[in-house]
């Protein structure tokens, strides 16, 4: 998080000034494992590698106003609808009246979102709808529409498709016109006044206007021509009410008491907007079912990246893969030994990563618009986090779904077909799960001046990519050395090598600059440079050379751990410049892949089993 973000989804932090940091990925889902970015190495000071090409600026397309129907209809080419798998078993007639009543709340997440996208969001649709009516060939803009939640593409920088007009910055959030500078300024005043202000009363008022502001679930208008913020459960009085209502009857139904209260403690935070208790309530959540709702991630908020939005998903416990994850936790200390640095600075206690492994039967709001997420980091709120931490949960059909419609057929264009048959879905998200581990793992803190300071503070903005490249390459690592304590054969090994190459190409058309991006990009530089990874020139198809992979891997990620543990930014900084460019090659071999897809458009059986459209 995506919490990503690390791979996991990032909590959103604001300083006092007001000024969110512009982390890239903070605060988003993330698909896992991070989609890598599969580079040559730029050549790097007075010894370039041979063979290379060098960086090239990325070519700016022409720009046109407005997308067409043909482009639009290609548009959706990158998202082939697929059937998400459901559960063999577990989905009984007992659970089927608790999930109808549990999609039933979702959906209205789907109305709170559009609105919060733009309050516009309901008569645009209405508009395409009467326009497919008498058209029935314009049908293409209301499915765009209904997947990019909005007439704007969100994987063409926001471009519309329906009408002109430019998506604003704050989305819905904040009352049309409000820039970042006005706003800002607005905060400095309110922190400029509470500083000054002697009077309790009065400080309390101002602190509390403060509050209202930064606030994750406030909306932003004006009154008397003065900044307000009105909270969600105002604004949204009426769908909220819709959707408590349903948690309510899911509450009283279901036969698992953590959901009861779960569902119980959220129908009243949507209807206050008191999240704490439920979030505390989530991270307890037992039983078969796993289900989430209610305003979580700020990454649709571009203006100043606090407000959240609604979004909502179910699923059921996947069984097969939550017992192969207990099974890797089984290992975590010889995982953790496997980690090539100093004994002395290893933990004495292990860091718990709590993940839920499950089947996706249904997806609402923000969890809908455009690219799919594999996985989610919650809680966001900082005091949640603080009192029990968060939980990562999977989504096991969904990156089935991903890896069938996206990575295999990636997979066929960019490596050697000689290796081709070591690409696997179990190998992929093994991987997935082998990386979340790779976070608990490996030093939190080093001592400085005779106290203990956390890594993350030394290493500054650095720290993101360094952390993602070692839980990436650090599980290669871990899986290197099962096999050679005989846990896993040998065939894992190799199956987790080449796959993870292909899996590096499936995200690089979203974007190098992203923590999860710059850390493929050094990892694979670091193992072509070690001459781990081979691109042919002629076919731009990438080789994995089995005998030096181990290696290359384990020098890697010392190098990670050495300034890790010496608590280094300028080291952190200087590897991240050396080996984290975009070269001409990678645009070659993005290239090919034009005509696969980005990603699924899911649809959902379980509606059909629940007899809804």
């Amino acid at each position: 998080m995506r919490r990503i973000l690390s791979v996991c989804l990032l909590t959103a932090v604001v300083s006092c000034s007001g000024k969110p940091p512009r982390e890239e990925g903070a605060g988003r889902p993330v698909d896992l494992p991070p989609s890598p970015m599969l580079v040559e190495p730029a050549p790097v000071g007075p010894a370039p590698n041979p063979g290379l090409a060098p960086p090239e600026p990325p070519k700016v397309k022409p720009k046109s106003d407005v997308l067409t129907l043909e482009e639009v209809q290609a548009g959706l080419a990158r998202f082939p609808a697929v059937a998400l798998s459901l559960p063999a078993d577990g989905l009984d007639a007992d659970l089927l009246p608790v999930v109808a009543r549990l999609v039933e709340a979702a959906r209205v997440m789907d109305e709170l979102f559009l609105l919060q996208v733009s309050p516009e969001n309901p008569e645009t649709r209405a508009a395409i709808l009467r326009a497919v009516e008498q058209d029935p060939t314009q049908k293409p803009f209301l499915d765009y529409f209904d997947l990019m939640a909005g007439p704007w593409d969100r994987l063409e920088q926001e471009k519309p498709f329906w009408g002109k007009a430019k998506k604003p910055a704050g989305a819905g959030f904040y009352e049309a016109g409000v820039t970042r500078e006005a706003f800002e300024a607005h905060l400095t005043t309110l922190e400029g006044a509470l500083g000054i202000e002697k009077d309790r009363a009065r400080r309390l008022k101002i602190q509390e206007e403060l509050d209202g502001m930064k606030s994750r679930f406030t909306v932003i208008g004006r009154k008397d021509g003065a900044f307000a913020s009105i909270p969600y459960h105002e604004r949204y009085r009426e769908l909220l009410a819709r959707a408590a209502a349903a948690l309510g009857e899911a509450a009283k139904l279901t036969k698992e008491p953590s959901l009861r209260r779960y569902l119980t403690l959220r129908a009243k935070a949507l209807l206050d907007g008191r999240t704490l208790e439920s979030d505390l309530a989530w991270l307890d959540l037992k039983g078969p079912v796993e289900f989430l709702i209610g305003p979580h991630e700020v990454h649709e908020d571009g203006l100043m990246g606090y407000k959240a939005s609604y979004e909502a998903f179910l699923g059921l416990v996947d069984r097969g893969w939550s017992a192969r994850l207990a099974e890797l936790r089984s290992w975590r200390r010889e995982l953790e030994a496997a980690l090539p640095y100093d004994a002395k600075l290893r933990p004495v206690r292990l860091r718990e990563v709590p993940i839920a492994v499950v089947d996706q039967l249904f997806a609402a709001g923000s969890a809908r618009a455009g690219l799919q997420t594999m996985a989610v980091d919650l809680p966001p709120d900082g005091e949640a986090r603080a009192r029990k931490g968060s939980r990562l949960v999977l989504f096991s059909n969904v990156a089935r779904a991903k890896f069938d419609a996206v990575l295999a057929p990636v997979a066929k264009a960019v490596i050697n077909p000689a290796q081709l048959e070591h690409v696997t879905f179990d190998a992929f998200f093994t991987h997935a799960l082998h990386h979340e581990l790779t976070h608990g793992l490996g030093p939190v803190t080093v001592r400085v001046d005779r106290k203990d300071v956390e890594i993350r503070l030394l290493l500054l903005d650095h720290y993101p990519a360094n952390e993602e490249a070692r839980a990436d390459v650090g599980a290669l690592v871990g899986l290197e050395a099962m096999v050679r304590l005989a846990r896993v054969p040998e065939a894992s090994l190799k199956a987790a090598y080449v796959t993870w190459v292909a899996s590096i190409f499936r995200g690089v058309r979203f974007g190098a600059e992203s923590a999860q991006g710059k850390a493929r990009l050094m990892a694979f530089h670091f193992l072509a440079e070690q001459k781990a990874l081979v691109v042919d020139p002629a076919t731009l198809t990438v080789t994995v050379a089995f005998d030096r992979m181990p290696q290359a891997c384990r020098d890697f990620v010392a190098e990670l751990l050495k300034i890790q543990t010496a608590g280094d930014p300028e080291a952190a900084a200087a590897l991240e410049k050396k080996y984290g460019e975009m070269s001409s090659t990678v645009r070659k071999i993005v290239a090919k892949l034009k005509d696969v897809p980005v990603d699924i458009s899911p649809r959902f059986p379980v509606l059909e089993k629940l007899n809804q459209p």
